[in-house]
């Protein structure tokens, strides 16, 4: 029997309208719908609620007429009983835009002009107009680049950023005529050090008599590098470097010494032997000045050989020096830690100037371009600098800022280079949209036009234990009382702290939270509990419990009230979307539908032990049990095709970490696939799902796709691709979603998308009467 019903629809958006039609199941029934417009479209059979079978996911159809077909069997293939059931098309023309991104003040969004790199700038030498920098660790692009002092905000590309990725490179020195890099091979056995050279005029290698041929782990040779120390414990490591007339001189501060080479031949000299852990260097025509671990700073007179020759200066009165500098009048710059102030200093070592405000950040997060953070406390391998342009200009290495900046001799601000690195946490105050915090930074963004502005840096006061990448003041929120809450990780293991944001800085409360059922903080502040599962071998059930925010005490620490079970999974198997805590960076998500349904996501990993053999998202009734409906099926874990834009959820592919951040919104989920590894790169995929299971679109980038010709991947700055994309946060703003999340290192900021067109959302029921 072949049974024909015209449908058209005149339904509203986001409301259903019902029709009608019965299957005789003797074989696989036909039906027609008919669409207004073009259109993206998936559809189901539902039992009630209940999704038994996704008939297609994301086809685009045209307007007109269309055929549904259902076999009557569910997605477990199992024949459905006789009974009333619900077809449901859902239809959109949702649009997803990826937007500017926050945090970077480069003069374009990206491409190879951007500034973005896993560590931030960390040393300088000019050479004519251009000043190359270098930024430590950059895993896999070079750790070195150069900008125009004329337009500092555009990274230029050279030939430097098709090799040598794969070393990190703290110290580079320039005689004019070439550009010596060191460098530490971080992914080989014993980190050997070495040195090598870039001729300026053609950015080739620079070969050397004394050199040798040395291949990174990487791959990438180099055909002279000299001064090669492998000594299997990283106690070789380069930590200053300088030239004066033929010599090149280069500080191992582990191992006390000083080596001099032939800038010309690569040769070794000299050792000289009497330092106490030299660390950064700087040099005029005749002298050499040497930091060390003493906390002094000493200038040397210099032989026409390369060899000391007296001690002429002793520098005190620095607390704790860094980095240095010296500018063509003889004028030294020192920066210290200990008073987070730039010292400077006449070529006898007198104290002429102090500039930058006493202790930083001690007494108040708020920035001012006098106000440096020298170490970053969360990233304490990026080191500061200081350089002194051939104009006098002054570069600091405003390092815990995450910014560069340039000063005039008066000391005004002339210039700042920023971008982020590492965004591994991140939010967005929810009842105070314009404040976004990245790290431990607060930025003032007016979320739909982009402009933003740094406001707060609140790491002063965050001790190690305090701290980890994924959880940097997590769920920010200003609370009825006017105050504002993040959480911490405690000191104690398996908690996490409750700390206020204040005019001075971040207040430890003292408040714990029990984090051993994956606690999270939800939109309104009630402590959300589940009993995650670990692997396939558990049955469940899990539960999912609220301790609603009742108050606050008399310090003004918020208050909880008991917990109440809000909802069950029922028995599970191995096949269910439950979350499973494998890693340490994903959570459930801090909203319900507005629909009032739990929704789980299984971030899944590639170990079949510990992951959904099948569903990896799902939707429980709140205060009901079980899932209502299942989606996101996992593919083949052999799986090398293309990536699935049906909503499947990809496990093959070489994939690593599949599952990114889950985030909900009214009667919308994302979850995204940042897809670590995948087909030897990454993804930043986003999959839109209505809150019936039904999908609404894919959007974002993976690595192998083409743009302009050539894999992303392979590229700089491509719009929408993000690295290790793992947090994110949701907002409301007009009709529109915005959606805000991290990166790694593909755009050194917090990206931006807007989701529009909302309102063309349909959802279109078809009762029909179904007979076995």
């Amino acid at each position: 029997m072949r049974l024909f019903c015209y449908l058209f629809f005149f339904s509203l958006a986001l409301t259903a309208q019902n029709y009608h039609y019965a299957v005789d199941n003797k074989a696989t029934q036909e039906t027609e719908f008919y669409l207004e417009e073009k259109a993206r479209t998936s559809a189901g059979v539902y039992n009630g609620d209940v999704l038994l079978r996704t008939l297609w996911s994301n086809v685009e159809k045209d307007k007109g007429i269309h055929t549904i077909e259902w076999d009557g069997l569910d997605d477990e293939g199992i024949p459905v009983s006789s009974g009333n059931y619900t077809i449901k098309v859902l239809s959109n023309n949702v649009e997803y835009e990826w937007l500017s991104p926050i945090g970077n003040t480069s003069n374009t969004e990206g491409g190879t002009a951007i500034l973005k790199h896993l560590e931030v700038i960390q040393g300088m030498v000019q050479v004519g107009d251009f000043i190359y920098y270098n930024f430590g660790f950059n895993e896999h692009d070079p750790a070195f680049s150069k900008i125009h002092v004329d337009s500092v905000n555009v990274n230029l590309a050279t030939i430097l950023q098709n090799i040598h990725y794969g070393l990190e490179v703290k110290y580079m020195a320039t005689d004019g005529t070439s550009i010596y890099i060191s460098g530490s091979d971080l992914w080989s056995t014993g980190q050997p050090s070495m040195i090598f050279a870039i001729n300026v005029s053609t950015e080739n290698q620079v070969d050397f008599t004394a050199g040798e041929e040395y291949t990174l782990a990487s791959n990438h040779k180099y055909t002279s590098a000299f001064g090669l120390m492998d000594d299997g414990g990283n106690t070789s490591e380069i930590t200053g470097m300088a030239i004066v007339a033929n010599y090149l001189y280069v500080a191992r501060g582990e191992l006390n010494q000083i080596y001099v080479y032939n800038k010309i031949t690569g040769g070794l000299e000299r050792t000289i032997d009497h330092f106490v852990h030299p660390k950064e260097l700087t040099a005029d025509a005749n002298n050499l000045w040497v930091i060390s671990e003493t906390n002094t700073i000493e200038k040397y007179n210099l032989n026409a050989n390369g060899s000391i020759n007296s001690l002429s200066t002793i520098i005190t009165g620095v607390e704790e020096p860094l980095a240095i500098a010296i500018k063509s009048d003889g004028e030294i710059a020192i920066t210290d830690n200990g008073t987070q102030q730039i010292k400077i200093f006449n070529s006898s070592g007198t104290l002429i100037e102090t500039f930058g405000q006493l202790n930083g950040y001690a007494s108040s997060p708020d920035v001012a371009d006098d106000k440096f953070m020298f170490v970053n406390p969360s990233e304490p391998q990026m080191g500061t600098f200081l350089f002194y342009q051939d104009d006098g200009k002054l570069w600091v290495g405003d390092t815990g800022n995450y910014r560069s900046l340039r000063f005039n001799t008066n000391k005004t601000l002339d210039d700042t280079i920023m971008y982020l690195c590492f965004i591994r946490s991140m939010g967005v105050d929810r009842n105070d949209v314009n404040r976004v915090f990245a790290n431990y930074l607060e930025f003032n963004v007016e979320i739909a036009s982009g402009n933003w502005s740094y406001l707060k840096n609140w790491s002063y006061n965050i001790n190690d234990d305090q701290d980890s990448e994924f959880h940097r003041l997590k769920w920010v929120t200003t609370l009825s009382n006017g105050k504002t809450y993040a959480i911490q990780p405690a000191f104690t293991s398996g908690y996490w702290e409750v700390v206020e944001l204040t005019a001075t800085g971040i207040r430890f409360t003292g408040k714990l939270i029990d984090n051993s059922n994956s606690a999270v903080l939800t939109e309104d502040w009630s402590i959300r509990t589940f009993n995650d599962i670990i692997g396939q071998s558990e049955t469940g059930p899990a539960y999912w419990k609220d301790q609603p925010l009742l108050g606050f005490d008399a310090s003004d620490n918020p208050e909880w009230g008991a917990s109440t079970l809000i909802g069950s999974t029922g028995l599970i198997t191995s096949d269910d979307p439950t979350y499973r805590a494998t890693v340490g960076w994903n959570f459930p998500p801090r909203a319900d539908t507005s629909s009032n349904l739990l929704i789980s996501f299984e971030g899944g990993i590639t170990d079949e032990s510990l992951s959904s053999s099948k569903y990896h998202l799902g939707a429980t009734p709140k205060s009901g049990e079980g899932f209502v409906w299942k989606t996101a099926e996992g593919t083949d874990r052999n799986y090398t095709g293309d990536y699935p834009n049906n909503g499947m959820y990809d496990m093959g592919n070489g994939v690593n970490y599949p599952g990114g951040i889950i985030l909900v919104k009214e009667k919308s989920i994302f979850w995204n696939y940042h897809g670590e590894f995948w087909k030897n790169g990454q993804t930043n995929k986003f999959q839109h799902v209505y809150d019936n299971g039904l999908l609404l679109g894919v959007f974002g980038v993976a690595g192998n796709e083409l743009y302009e010709g050539k894999a992303i991947q392979n590229q700089i700055g491509v719009p929408q691709m993000a690295g290790n994309n793992i947090k994110g946060d949701i907002v409301k703003i007009g009709e529109d979603y915005y959606i805000l999340h991290g990166d790694e290192g593909k755009h050194g900021a917090v990206h931006r998308w807007k989701i529009g067109g909302l309102n063309s959302i349909k959802e279109h029921n078809i009762n029909i009467q179904y007979k076995e």
